[in-house]
């Protein structure tokens, strides 16, 4: 392998991949940008097993020989500290560098067992924006379990028919569904929600850009990256009885930045349990009590709402300020079940996509 290159060039690609590179000890060789030097491109290839991400950069010209090699980390800080055309040049385990006034050899890693370019047949494209696609992300994934308990919980589970595409979260305490009219015929996909949300922040804003399914992978392809995240194949949960608000649901509006300040201030009072802080909320005439009492003191907190009584409810304080803030409107309704203080409890706003619950604490009577 040999080149004269600008080092921006290398840079570049180097910073676009790096982010994928793998932190396993167990697997040095995706600690490693993989670098396929061709006649009239240079294709830098991270992975960490869940992503394989392959970036694209154009030569024109520079190269004349090709070749392939795991980057070794002290090139990478050597491009960093050059600037102008830079030789690369392969021989064996030794990379051979060279720019202004510098000469240096650097051994190069060999390990066989860097994953190959994931193979599977393409299904049918989700068409979204970026912008469109974070905002699913963003608004769904906050409710995604966090740790391995239930791996398949980890995802965002996604599906397409009869004209409607569905985004289902839920980490078994709260849940999450968002609904947007498109016709697309989508097999259900139970996608990793961090990795896709890197995946998605990595693009640049304006791209243009395909998803769709890829055996059992997820294919994200501009003109210059492939990117495979692989797929959660554990069956997902059938949520579709839960996330149905039915007749005996009675509604309380609320000023979203008011609810999420008060309960911001009850939770210095509360204890930390497992899963969080709980407060109470209870209705009192036209305002809702948002209060704790415990061995951190007590405190009470009166907001105006509108709406029906409703039976006194406990929930986890961080759980409800995620949710509110998530649909990003002004007025929340939060509805509850008719003299059922441990049904679900919906979080809603005019965004007729969106629907929200959280399962409430148990009140010790």
């Amino acid at each position: 392998m040999q080149m004269q290159l600008n080092s921006k060039t290398i840079l570049n690609g180097i910073n676009k991949a790096g982010r994928f590179k793998s932190k396993e000890k167990t697997k040095p060789a995706l600690q490693f940008i993989l670098l396929n030097v061709n006649t009239d491109n240079l294709e830098f290839i991270a992975s960490d097993n869940e992503v394989y991400y392959k970036h694209v950069e154009p030569v024109a010209e520079g190269i004349t020989k090709t070749g392939s090699f795991l980057i070794p980390s002290k090139l990478e800080e050597a491009l960093r500290k050059v600037s102008g055309t830079v030789s690369l040049t392969l021989k064996g385990t030794t990379l051979k560098f060279e720019a202004k006034g510098i000469n240096a050899s650097i051994p190069v890693a060999v390990y066989n067992d860097f994953p190959k370019e994931p193979t599977g047949e393409v299904g049918p494209a989700i068409q979204f924006s970026k912008e469109q696609l974070l905002e699913i992300v963003n608004q769904c994934g906050y409710a995604s379990a966090t740790n391995d308990t239930r791996p398949v919980l980890k995802g965002l589970n996604m599906s397409g028919q009869n004209g409607e595409f569905q985004v289902v979260s839920t980490d078994s305490h709260r849940l999450v569904k968002k609904v947007r009219k498109q016709a697309i015929e989508l097999p259900a996909l139970t996608i990793p929600t961090k990795t896709l949300k890197s995946v998605l922040e990595s693009l640049e804003d304006e791209v243009d850009f395909v998803m769709a399914p890829f055996g059992t992978q997820l294919i994200i392809k501009t003109d210059a990256q492939e990117i495979f995240i692989r797929l959660i194949t554990s069956i997902y949960p059938d949520t579709s009885k839960l996330a149905v608000i039915g007749d005996d649901y009675i509604k309380v509006k609320v000023n979203t930045k008011e609810i999420t300040d008060a309960l911001e201030t009850v939770m210095l009072f509360a204890e930390e349990k497992s899963k969080g802080k709980n407060v109470l909320l209870e209705s009192k005439g036209d305002q809702l009590r948002i209060s704790v009492k415990g061995e951190n003191g007590e405190i009470e907190h009166f907001i105006n709402a509108e709406g029906e009584e409703f039976t006194k409810t406990a929930m986890n304080a961080k759980y409800l300020i995620t949710a509110v803030n998530a649909h990003k409107k002004s007025t929340t309704d939060l509805l509850f079940k008719k003299g059922k203080s441990e049904a679900p409890v919906f979080i809603m706003c005019d965004d007729e996509t969106l629907v929200q619950l959280i399962l409430p604490i148990r009140i010790k009577q």
